[in-house]
């Protein structure tokens, strides 16, 4: 620990050591200056106010001294003023600590801890962002779910129900067994059209897939085992149902489009 002597009015009368190396004399350069001038008040009130009073303090914490680089030297420091044995002089007792490492120390965790702030700010910024982008990905994944669902319901179990129809006895293990895989198998239908049950029925929907897939009037008829012009009629209903009443488009080319 350094030790100074000074008189009331700061000049230095005595000097340890340990109190010029922290300070950055000799011992003897220490003698006749004025122990104020070492510090810098900037920033630290009891400091400022010590400076200009020059009155006994308990301690003054961090205060930088001026004849160091900027930034390089702090220390901590306690002032008590005493009387010579003869009780005729006072002068002041000054205790001075280099806490220059123990600031540095401080000022690098602040910044770790500021760096961390933001580190978990960034992390918790990240962590919104992927949550929104798993819950869109939830909802594309429900849509696909359902458009898969009702295209097994809508479209392929009503063809196995008439080709099962039309079938020998020999046959029926055969769609039974088709029946129970088939939810395996992706629908290649548009979710665009999956997605309209309330403006086209069932059998509409049936439609669309045979008109989507190349099937000529005929064929549907067929397949439905009902006349062309009942498959014409469903067409229609479709077109108008779709807005293409008025438009002069292909409804193969329309559904492959959408």
């Amino acid at each position: 620990m350094g030790y100074i002597k000074a008189s009331l009015k700061g000049m230095i009368l005595e000097a340890n050591s340990k109190a010029g190396k922290i300070l950055g004399l000799a011992e003897k350069d220490l003698i006749g200056k004025d122990f104020r001038g070492f510090i810098d008040p900037t920033g630290n009130r009891k400091a400022l106010q010590f400076v200009k009073n020059l009155k006994p303090v308990e301690s003054i914490l961090k205060v930088k001294v001026n004849n160091h680089p900027p930034g390089s030297k702090f220390i901590d420091f306690r002032v008590v003023q005493t009387r010579s044995e003869k009780k005729t002089e006072e002068t002041l007792e000054i205790f001075i600590v280099d806490c220059s490492e123990r600031h540095q120390l401080r000022e690098e965790l602040e910044q770790c801890r500021e760096e961390l702030m933001l580190t978990k700010e960034l992390l918790r910024e990240k962590n919104i962002a992927l949550r929104e982008l798993m819950g869109q990905v939830e909802i594309e994944n429900q849509k696909v779910k359902e458009s898969i669902a009702f295209n097994i319901e809508k479209l392929l179990f009503p063809l196995i129900k008439r080709l099962r129809n039309k079938s020998r006895d020999a046959d029926l293990p055969g769609f039974d067994l088709l029946e129970k895989n088939i939810s395996q198998i992706a629908s290649q239908f548009d979710l665009k059209i999956s997605i309209l049950p309330d403006r086209l029925s069932g059998k509409e929907i049936e439609v669309c897939n045979m008109v989507r897939s190349g099937f000529s009037s005929k064929e549907i008829a067929s397949i439905f085992g009902v006349s062309i012009k009942t498959v014409e009629t469903h067409r229609k209903n479709i077109r108008k149902k779709l807005n293409l009443e008025d438009r002069k488009i292909n409804l193969a080319v329309y559904l492959n489009a959408i």
